[in-house]
């Protein structure tokens, strides 16, 4: 349960804290003797509020400061941050902090927070990297993770999973909820993504809904282990007919690859006899696909060497998608 330990009082001209501690838990003498002073965050001379200022005294008679950077600024009239809440969020029993910062826009439902985590062989509390990146930060204490949950005006959501890892806190999955209120109605489908230590893209999932009911789960890892040039864009979702039917099908970018630019993807088709989508047999190692609507197949031409490119055309045959012209350009 969260426990507010400081807010943020508006006086003329400047904000300050007060001072207002709560009985915190006894899992270390030293974090619970700890006396606050009265911080600020004072404004600037276009009245803006840029930083949280914090400090805090340990029994040796150390006086410790923290800064809370504002990840934009805020107008002094419209700042509503500066609640501090102890929580453990680095799931070690010993209480740390969470600063609300600010909202992330009108809504009042996405919350920005920086946070701060209790060092017992410092006796202080150390910044977590990145923490104001995680919006609405809500902590699993039983799954030992942290995950934060953005709503947008068109009623979806970035949904973002952290856990410790050596020290620090890294995002491990992420997943986009398309219609989170389930007011659209039809096919809906959500698209996450599962991340190693080095946040590369391990895994796409797809996840897709008829009127709200889950009917499939599709997943590919093709080619991520090689690691694409571009990461930020791996897992976008496209709807396109690409076995001419007049149904949208699924491709999932999977990322460019070599440095001759050469562009992959995965992809399902609608199978109307089966009401769901089957995957198309080695679709993921054709490069730079493309539909010819016109002729009615799929048309590839990618660079082997900066001087010469291979054409190939795939036509759909007995409802598989088969090679039928190779020629070098």
């Amino acid at each position: 349960m969260k426990k507010t330990i400081l807010s943020l009082i508006m006086l003329a001209g400047a904000m300050s804290v007060s001072a207002n501690v709560t009985e915190m838990k006894k899992t270390d003498p030293i974090r619970q003797k700890i006396t606050w002073q009265a911080p600020a965050a004072p404004s600037n001379g276009e009245g803006e509020i840029e930083k949280i200022y914090l400090a805090y005294n340990t029994p040796d008679g150390k006086e410790h400061n923290l800064i809370c950077e504002m990840p934009w600024p805020v107008s002094a009239d419209m700042f509503v941050g500066g609640d501090i809440t102890e929580e453990d969020i680095n799931f070690d029993g010993i209480p740390d902090l969470q600063v609300f910062l600010c909202f992330v826009d009108a809504t009042g439902r996405n919350a920005i927070y920086d946070g701060f985590v209790w060092n017992t062989d410092t006796h202080t509390f150390l910044p977590v990297e990145g923490y104001s990146d995680i919006v609405s930060p809500n902590i699993d204490v039983e799954s030992k993770c942290i995950v934060g949950r953005e709503i947008s005006f068109e009623e979806t959501a970035d949904v973002e999973q952290y856990e410790w890892r050596d020290g620090k806190l890294q995002r491990t999955y992420r997943r986009f909820e398309y219609d989170i209120y389930g007011n659209k109605g039809g096919e809906t489908i959500d698209t996450a993504w599962d991340y190693d230590d080095d946040e590369n893209i391990t895994k796409v999932t797809l996840f897709v809904y008829n009127d709200g009911d889950l009917q499939q789960t599709l997943e590919t890892t093709e080619w991520l282990e090689a690691g694409p040039n571009n990461k930020e864009e791996v897992g976008t979702l496209s709807r396109n007919d690409i076995n001419f039917d007049g149904h949208p099908d699924i491709l999932v970018y999977l990322g460019q690859y070599s440095n001759l630019g050469l562009d992959f993807y995965d992809a399902w088709v609608w199978d109307t006899a089966k009401k769901s989508y089957t995957r198309v047999d080695k679709y993921h190692e054709i490069p730079c696909p493309s539909e010819n609507p016109e002729k009615e197949w799929i048309e590839s031409v990618s660079a082997v060497s900066f001087s010469q490119s291979v054409y190939l055309r795939y036509e759909w045959k007995k409802g598989k998608l088969v090679l039928t012209k190779k020629e070098n350009q």
